[in-house]
């Protein structure tokens, strides 16, 4: 049985970020499978520093919601592409997949479970993390 970490790096902005994260998810001693998703937006030069971090890099066209109105009035017309997460769904060599922004750190004091679970905590590394309206840090489980 395969288990996954996974997570997205749509500009190279988010490609640093999900370096951060696997370095922070080697640190906590995971047993489990690194695996990140990336869009043509990332640059070859972080491209290959992913893909020597990670156990797998793989390659996904953009979702777009198109819902630029709605997201301006938050100030985030760059949420648009959060949709392209939805290619963890078909990451099907993996029995279980969890998912974690590429701007989350992990810090798991404790990661000798018998059962493979997620975060026991994450920070937002973004300025707004107070401001909750703004911003939320994404964490799901595909089971």
């Amino acid at each position: 049985m395969t288990e996954a970490w996974v997570t997205l790096a749509t500009t190279d902005g988010y490609a640093v970020g999900a370096l951060v994260l696997a370095q922070s998810l080697k640190a906590s001693m995971t047993t489990k499978k690194l695996h990140c998703m990336v869009t043509t937006a990332v640059s070859q030069p972080l491209l290959e520093e992913l893909r020597a971090v990670y156990d797998a890099v793989t390659t996904v066209n953009v979702f777009d919601s198109g819902d630029s109105v709605n997201l301006g009035l938050i100030g985030r017309p760059d949420l648009g592409v959060t949709f392209t997460k939805i290619h963890c769904w078909r990451l099907t060599q993996y029995t279980k997949c969890v998912f974690l922004d590429a701007d989350c750190l992990v810090g798991i004091f404790k990661f000798r479970l018998l059962k493979f679970t997620i975060a026991l905590y994450c920070c937002c590394l973004k300025k707004d993390l107070l401001l909750l309206n703004h911003f939320a840090s994404q964490i799901f489980l595909l089971l």
